[in-house]
């Protein structure tokens, strides 16, 4: 399902950092943890990206290293009566989705600093190590309305748009397809029972269209037993996203599951403007 920004802004505002819980492997790394593997260095990068009569949005620097990769923001509230908080509610690097889970307030005619940090676990679990595209939905809207002032999809390339390249994971031999059209597309790269129970899906999700997908599943079974994970994200378009579809351990347990022998997995696709349906089909998923 969409990710809700009114979530996200309040799990930024109750801990003070750009991270949250996410089904999605892009957001498996807590805000603050560092990994030794250190991001490849990049030149440091600007560029302004609105500049209009209600908000002007720049970043004015970039750093990569240990902890991962960085944004320096500005941003200014041109209007005088209009509170507003601006988000980055869908990031994708290099078209792998990878969210910094960022937003910040700024009050009616006044600016404001802020970074947007891409951690380096979250990086590296999606193959990332030079970032050269990044695409992001940025949302901007009245703190005290929620209405929006302003809300499109943007690409740079830091780099340079010749250096853009395309870190997309592409299915092999071993892995299950579970659908792929001209359009969208999903397979399943493995699963794994973990040592407190839950039982994860490893996926990939593909979104071939110019528009933004949400991918979801509506009432999945464990062995003919009702049991959801309660799973959905939406990708940007011509992006994808490496997903862990997670059953806990005690909806496993409330539904007298132990061991997996077979999982029905009916996957919907709609496009996320108009929520009109590219797919519906029922795949069963047989754990190796």
């Amino acid at each position: 399902m969409k990710k809700s920004t009114l979530l996200v802004l309040s799990l930024f505002l109750i801990t003070g950092c750009g991270s949250t819980a996410s089904s999605s492997a892009s957001s498996s790394a807590a805000a603050g943890s560092v990994n030794e593997k250190q991001t490849e260095t990049q030149p440091s990068f600007q560029q302004t990206i609105v500049d209009d009569d209600k908000v002007h949005f720049e970043i004015t620097g970039t750093a990569s290293n240990s902890m991962g990769y960085t944004w320096n923001l500005s941003i200014t509230n041109k209007t005088a009566d209009q509170n507003m908080t601006v988000s980055m509610d869908e990031t994708a690097i290099n078209n792998v989705s990878c969210d910094p889970f960022w937003a910040t307030d700024v009050t009616a005619g006044n600016s404001a600093n802020s970074t947007a940090v891409w951690y380096s676990n979250a990086l590296e679990n999606n193959g990332i190590t030079s970032i050269t595209k990044v695409t992001f939905e940025l949302n901007v809207f009245n703190s005290d309305t929620l209405d929006t002032i302003e809300k499109n999809i943007y690409t740079v390339y830091p780099l340079g748009e010749d250096k853009a390249a395309d870190s997309t994971k592409q299915p092999s031999a071993s892995d299950a397809m579970v659908f792929d059209t001209d359009q969208v597309r999903m397979f399943i790269t493995g699963s794994e029972k973990t040592d407190t129970g839950d039982f994860i899906l490893h996926a990939a999700i593909v979104n071939k269209t110019d528009r933004t997908v949400i991918f979801s599943l509506d009432s999945p079974s464990i062995n003919g037993m009702m049991c959801d994970p309660y799973w959905g994200d939406s990708v940007l378009p011509g992006c994808s996203a490496n997903e862990d579809i997670t059953w806990y351990s005690d909806a496993l347990s409330s539904a007298g599951i132990t061991d997996i022998s077979s999982i029905d997995l009916p996957m919907r696709a709609d496009f996320d403007d108009d929520y009109s349906t590219i797919l519906e089909q029922t795949y069963t998923y047989t754990p190796h």
